[in-house]
């Protein structure tokens, strides 16, 4: 899918310090840094900005090492430039981005992925086999570096455990020291070392060495100017009238030579032969600014050519007035030199803990007893080599009797006759592309793949293709991603199993894979089944605790409805009244006024009544009041 590593390509620029206007470039292709397709994926950036990545620092350090640039240009990377032919990097970020989501969200390939859910068995991801070499490589690598970090470190803290004694050996051995970091600290990377970048020590030497230049022409500008003012100061003085007095003469000439001289000498016994003296004065600061110009002319290619040629130009006390030291560099040089060891040792002790991780889990690896456990042992070594997200892919092999069942589905997929219904009967031309197209608009990692298959043309690459397949498979099946014939029965659960397959398919033989992602879908029925469920009270066995009683109004024989509403009416009314229990009424005084029932009453004999009134001689008692 990725365009070859040497159609990728980035453009470095930068103008020549000694004319400050001759533009030079240099371009620079992913196979020119030795990188390949898991590198451009964890190194290529997504955006357009030059922050001094691992890729920055690899690009600029092959520009210095082939182009060589004088060592204080400023190099800048146009990722969105590169001639023709050639893909610039940033554009093929484009295609590296949803690359780098889609193999973030995967996770390799086991046998049970193709299994039913119901049929998949942990035992069957028990044939896994990975290569110890694989790890066994890297690992050497990994130990020859905590070795030669080591050979790096133990003299550089030697020198530094004096500083001072040892100043001119820090100074002299700085780009031995820095040319040594950044391959060792290139090394780590290439293995996963934390902490390993080395584009401080490349920008390091790069500001020192044009701090230094700027220095140099700072005093070579200083000579310019006060040469000049020097021969004005002479062409004035020649100008003077014949009658100019001595004492003025003197001072014009005292004029002239402060310009030339940091300190000016006695006055000779004449101005003529103070005149005749200048010369030589002007000459000696000539030379000093020449031999300073020469310094900026000359391309050093390390700091210690480029510091020992501006010292050769010192002193300069007798012809400037400004104090010219570059005793500052050599500061520089120590302090870089105790950052460098720092930097080293953390790395060393990162590749140490680094590699006794993978020593342990190699031992593992040797006492496994399945190859299960062995490729677990492998993964988690990878994982400590290269970090966490890195895709440990192992083979397996498919239970031979799946193998089969595998082989014909994915053969169906191939021919065409799993999707023959979509195509032939629901006019579906493409019907893989339209399902994932749908899907991608839901699914995230789908929608990654739906766009590097759209931009793998762009960059001359072959569209990546889908097969379908679908476990367990019988001839004339349709395929269940979509449509499907109303009258066919879906009878049990099916694995749909789209690929993409670099290799024809064989089920027989190892594979390897991975599974980008998976969900659960249900069909839903034409038809359904409905079961109903219904709660009632069952027949109590308790007797009723409540006898409504009702009896008719009137005494012709007969029930009226109207009688009967009204008795259960009142019944209501009369039940609202009594809203707390006799429970709650017996410990009051009320009890003696509010009976524990209520009831309809009557005098005059129309209906069966319970009078308690008349038995409890209420209606008794009245008729005698009434008669007395």
């Amino acid at each position: 899918t990725l365009p070859a590593p040497a159609d990728v390509a980035a453009t470095v620029t930068w103008t020549d310090p000694v004319d400050g206007s001759t533009a030079r470039s240099a371009v620079v292709t992913l196979a020119d840094l030795g990188l390949g397709a898991l590198d451009a994926l964890q190194l290529v950036r997504t955006d357009d900005v030059q922050a001094m990545t691992e890729l920055d620092d690899r690009i600029i350090g092959h520009v210095l090492a082939t182009a060589h640039p004088r060592a204080d240009a400023v190099l800048t990377i146009q990722y969105r430039s590169a001639p023709s032919g050639h893909v610039p990097v940033f554009e093929a970020s484009a295609l590296l981005r949803p690359l780098r989501t889609l193999l973030t969200a995967a996770r390799p390939l086991r046998a049970t992925d193709l299994a039913l859910a119901n049929d998949a068995r942990p035992d069957q991801n028990g044939t896994q086999f990975a290569d110890r070499a694989r790890i066994d490589a890297p690992h050497a690598l990994l130990d020859a570096l905590i070795a030669d970090l080591g050979g790096y470190l133990t003299p550089l803290q030697a020198l530094l455990a004096d500083p001072v004694a040892n100043r001119a050996a820090l100074i002299g051995g700085v780009d031995t020291a820095l040319d040594d970091a950044v391959a060792l600290l290139e090394r780590a990377a290439s293995l996963g070392v934390a902490q390993s970048g080395w584009g401080f020590c490349l920008d390091w030497r790069a500001q020192t060495m044009r701090e230094l230049y700027a220095a140099v022409r700072a005093f070579v500008q200083r000579c310019d100017a006060r040469l000049a003012a020097f021969d004005a100061a002479i062409v004035d003085y020649d100008a003077l009238p014949s009658a100019t007095a001595d004492p003025l003469r003197f001072s014009a000439l005292q004029g002239a030579e402060a310009q030339v001289v940091a300190h000016l000498d006695a006055l000779p016994a004449t101005p003529a032969a103070m005149r005749a003296a200048l010369p030589a004065r002007r000459a000696a600061l000539a030379t000093k600014r020449d031999e300073a110009a020469s310094v900026l002319m000359t391309d050093h290619l390390t700091l210690g050519a480029a510091l020992a040629a501006a010292n050769s130009i010192l002193p300069v006390d007798d012809v400037d007035t400004e104090t010219l030291d570059f005793a500052a560099f050599g500061d520089r040089a120590v302090t870089i030199s105790s950052d460098l060891a720092r930097a080293l040792a953390a790395v060393a002790a990162i590749a140490t803990t680094t590699a006794a991780t993978v020593t342990a889990q190699l031992a593992a690896y040797a006492a496994a007893t399945s190859a299960a456990d062995q490729v677990t042992a492998l993964t988690t070594a990878a994982q400590a080599l290269f970090g966490e997200a890195f895709q440990f892919v192992p083979d397996f092999t498919v239970p031979t009797a799946q193998a089969g069942a595998c082989n014909a589905g994915v053969a169906a997929g191939a021919s065409g006759a799993l999707t023959q219904y979509l195509k032939t009967t629901a006019g579906i031309a493409d019907p893989v592309p339209e399902w994932a197209t749908g899907l991608a608009r839901v699914r995230p990692v789908l929608h990654a793949w739906e766009s590097i298959g759209l931009l793998a043309p762009a960059f001359g690459r072959a569209e990546p293709q889908l097969t379908p397949a679908q476990l367990p498979y019988t001839a004339g099946d349709p395929w269940l991603a979509m449509q499907f014939p109303p009258d066919f029965a879906i009878s049990s659960d099916r694995l749909l199993y789209t690929a993409c397959h670099t290799v024809a398919f064989d089920a027989t033989a190892h594979l390897c894979g991975l599974l980008i992602d998976e969900w659960t879908e249900v069909i839903p029925a034409t038809t359904k089944d409905t079961g109903l469920a219904f709660q009632f009270d069952r027949p109590d066995n308790e007797a009723p605790q409540a006898i409504l009683v009702v009896t008719p109004a009137t005494g012709d024989g007969s029930w009226h409805w109207d009688d009967l509403v009204g008795a259960i009416s009142e019944t209501l009314d009369l039940a609202k009244i009594r809203t707390v229990e006799p429970a709650d009424i017996d410990p009051t005084s009320y009890a003696r006024l509010l009976p524990a029932t209520t009831m309809a009453v009557t005098t005059h004999g129309i209906s069966i009544t319970t009078a308690l009134a008349a038995v409890n001689g209420v209606m008794l008692a009245r008729e005698v009041l009434d008669n007395a």
